[in-house]
């Protein structure tokens, strides 16, 4: 069946309201018989419809068809495409607005679906705006930083960065950190906090992401001066003090020795970490969260990061193409103050910490 556009509706009135808590994943349901899982999802199972999708999706169990993962996907963001970042089913929801990124920025054939880099954008968008999931933000920053359906954007990047790394989520504290320690266009570089951020990142990361976080922090502790040894520890004591997480002795940074295993690999870019795949979707597991509180996060999140109702995407047939280049639009390059590196009169879109 051919996918349509999706079309935002409103969420049953029986939605659930409860606190969103970005640690919760998705059940576990890899290994339950798909007769079960289509059993589950005629009933309105929501996970039990994202399962299959994404089983569909990859051919894991089935035939291979991104033409029937894309009906379900379609169908979970119809149906609760208006639901709110506090609706335990937010995470849920997020993962299938990105898997319908994915399936849109690559394209269909079976469904005569061009790729549409722009629609992918907007999607992915959504959930890290509407939704507030750490694991969109992360890849919002991702597609922004590399300029993939949208204008090129670090600075704007960096603050959706620093949106997840205050939910605790390790990759957006990894690369965040690894822009401020080296600096990039529209974020001046502040080593003792990208420092600091990268070390945090390197104790929360899962040990997926510890294989290019660990090389990332590796190579920043080696390089570092002990000036920027003692402040990146400085930064690591004032936001254990501030989001109250326990201090131990091993996310403190030493300037000895390194670990031969960890320095011999070679690092690798941020900007190439971590695309938007099939395995990277599930509900994103968060650790540590930050606060945000030093000078250099300070600034950055000066810059209002607040949702604009007219530019709020809706995934209708007709709004499609005016819903993503509103969005695009935003995102332009803006003129900067001399006296100031925050974009002048400039909002981005956000979310509900």
């Amino acid at each position: 069946m051919q996918p349509k556009r999706a079309v935002v509706k409103s969420a049953p009135a029986s939605a659930s309201f409860a606190p969103f808590q970005a640690a919760q994943a998705a059940p576990a349901l890899h290994e339950t018989k798909y007769g079960d899982l289509a059993a589950a999802a005629d009933r309105g199972d929501l996970a039990a419809r994202l399962e299959l999708g994404r089983r569909f999706a990859s051919g894991n169990g089935v035939k291979k068809s991104e033409g029937r993962a894309a009906d379900y996907f379609q169908g979970i963001i119809a149906e609760f495409g208006e639901t709110g970042s506090r609706d335990v089913r937010a995470p849920l929801i997020a993962s299938a607005f990105l898997q319908m990124a994915r399936l849109y920025k690559q394209g269909i054939g079976e469904a005569d679906m061009d790729p549409d880099p722009a629609y992918a954008f907007s999607l992915v968008h959504h959930a890290a705006s509407y939704l507030a999931d750490p694991a969109a933000q992360f890849e919002l920053a991702r597609l922004l930083m590399e300029g993939e359906g949208v204008t090129k954007n670090t600075r704007a990047a960096a603050q959706w960065l620093l949106s997840a790394s205050r939910k605790g989520y390790a990759p957006a504290q990894a690369m965040l950190g690894e822009i401020l320690w080296t600096g990039r266009d529209g974020v001046k570089r502040v080593p003792g906090d990208g420092l600091g951020l990268l070390a945090i990142a390197h104790r929360n990361a899962s040990n997926e992401d510890k294989a290019w976080v660990g090389p990332i922090f590796e190579k920043a502790r080696a390089e570092a001066a002990p000036s920027e040894i003692l402040e990146a520890n400085a930064f690591i004591v004032q936001e254990a003090s501030a989001a109250r997480f326990p201090m131990s002795s091993d996310i403190l940074i030493n300037g000895g020795i390194r670990d031969e295993a960890s320095a011999a690999t070679v690092p690798v870019a941020p900007s190439a970490i971590a695309p938007l795949t099939q395995g990277s979707l599930a509900a994103p597991l968060v650790g540590t969260p930050i606060m945000g509180t030093s000078k250099a996060l300070t600034e950055l999140d000066a810059t209002p990061m607040s949702a604009t109702e007219a530019i709020t995407p809706h995934f209708g047939v007709d709004s499609k193409e005016g819903g993503s280049a509103g969005i695009i639009e935003m995102y332009r390059a803006r003129t900067t103050d001399a006296r100031s590196d925050l974009s002048s009169n400039m909002k981005f879109a956000g979310v509900d910490e």
